[in-house]
């Protein structure tokens, strides 16, 4: 912001951060949860080791999660002054 950032263009650049990190996890975490399931299919019966629905609604739980968790900083940083915050350095 102390070198004319608009608001808008802090928050984006959070949430876009935050997002990418989530987006890994939840790539490495669909590949683990698929590599577990095949491995425990055996045990549990009457349940699909392919779920698809339950997988999505998985990574859209973890997507708004992520994106809540990421929104408060963002909106946090949007309105700091930045001339107080450079005082304080």
């Amino acid at each position: 912001m102390a070198l004319g950032a608009t608001p808008g263009a802090v928050i984006r650049l959070v949430l876009s951060q935050s997002m990418r990190f989530a987006g890994w996890g939840v790539a490495v975490g669909l590949v683990l949860a698929l590599c577990g399931s095949l491995v425990l299919r055996h045990y549990l019966t009457m349940i699909n080791a392919y779920d698809a629905i339950a997988y999505g609604l998985a990574v859209v739980a973890v997507g708004c999660a992520a994106l809540a968790a990421a929104f408060l900083p963002s909106n946090r940083a949007s309105r700091t002054d930045p001339v107080r915050v450079l005082r304080a350095e």
